[in-house]
């Protein structure tokens, strides 16, 4: 904690400058296009940098303590669509790095740059990080595509990983967004689906694959589906190489937990803010068991359609109905309720309505 407090942040950059040495060395040059002093122009960039991102102006407030295990969100910081953009999403991409792998790296050699008292501290430290197999990963990498620095340091963690014990994957929709020397350097590839025929051939092409392989490329990877989602695999050991046709099942809890489709997502959100999510997730699974409710969503918006309902408010209300059904267990969601008889009855006549159970 005193850590954070004791190095200096960026806002004393403006107390540096206006000292007396620096004034007296760069105050007398002048920026041709503004008639600033160089003094200025620095103070003005600096207080620009803070408006734009606070976070990075004060001390840390992150703390993972003995974490094993830490999951980054960058999809809020790390924008898209101009050059402003880029920059912003460079920069976050480069400072999540950081913060996960900053011990990543230590090696022994570093204690002769440590005070010697501190040295028996950090030996301890060291050597663990050094003996430790680590991972970093990299989910929707193509968000990179135009941060150079990021993928010129991914490109030297692939090299310098493996005599750290450091482990990097990389996840994108695209084979093209995957930079060559890292395809050169990996040494597990796992193709989930192509996105086209161009995009098959292609990646058969780069990675060498075999004829069976290749026709599961081709023909065999549709994505998840209720018997799992297949997909292959490409390892590479010593100088050989060993390719299979795995399938990855998920029971329907799973399935529901990381189902990505709009109706699904909307569903699950829904029972989430009424039910917590262990019981949305119990009952999604128990009423849809294949993971998913896109089919039943799509039957009951195209009544709704015919029935003369607008498209935006047909989708809607077909989430708002399934959820009241699973919430209240009427419906499809009449499969949660306890099927007690004399429970019902007792029920009906203390109260007016049964009491919804959730099934076993």
């Amino acid at each position: 904690m005193a850590q954070r407090y004791a190095v200096p942040t960026i806002q004393d950059l403006i107390s540096a400058v206006r000292t007396d040495q620096v004034r007296d060395s760069f105050n007398g040059l002048k920026i041709a296009a503004t008639h600033e002093n160089l003094g200025n122009l620095f103070e003005r960039y600096i207080y620009d940098f803070i408006r734009k991102f606070p976070t990075l102006s004060q001390p840390s407030k992150l703390d993972f303590g003995p974490a094993r295990v830490i999951v980054l969100d960058l999809a809020a910081v790390a924008p898209s669509g101009s050059a402003a953009a880029d920059r912003q999403t460079e920069m976050m991409y480069m400072m999540a790095r950081h913060i996960l792998g900053r011990n990543f790296f230590l090696h022994t050699d570093h204690l002769d740059h440590i005070p010697e008292v501190m040295r028996p501290y950090h030996r301890v430290r060291f050597q663990d990080a050094m003996e430790t197999i680590k991972r970093l990963d990299f989910d929707e990498w193509h968000r990179t595509a135009n941060s150079p620095q990021v993928q010129a340091q991914a490109e030297r963690d692939m090299r310098e990983g493996p005599k750290h014990n450091v482990q990097l994957g990389f996840a994108s929709q695209c084979l093209r967004d995957m930079s060559p020397a890292i395809i050169s350097q990996s040494t597990g590839r796992f193709v989930l689906k192509a996105g086209d025929v161009e995009e098959a051939e292609e990646i058969i092409q780069r990675f060498g694959l075999g004829e069976a392989s290749a026709n599961n490329v081709r023909h065999t990877l549709s994505g998840p589906g209720p018997g799992g989602a297949p997909f292959l695999v490409q390892f590479t050991v010593d100088a050989d190489k060993l390719e299979q046709l795995l399938v990855n099942s998920l029971g329907p809890v799973e399935l529901w937990a990381l189902s990505t489709t709009p109706g699904d997502s909307s569903l699950r959100n829904r029972l989430y803010g009424r039910l917590g999510f262990s019981e949305a997730l119990r009952r999604l699974s128990r009423v849809f068991p294949f993971g998913s409710a896109e089919k039943e969503i799509a039957q009951r918006k195209d009544d709704r359609l015919k029935r003369g309902e607008k498209e935006e408010g047909a989708a809607v209300g077909v989430l708002d109905e399934l959820a009241n059904e699973l919430t209240n267990g009427t419906g499809l969601g009449i499969i949660l309720r306890d099927i007690d008889p004399r429970r019902e009855v007792a029920n009906d006549e203390a109260y007016g309505h049964p009491t919804v159970m959730a099934a076993e």
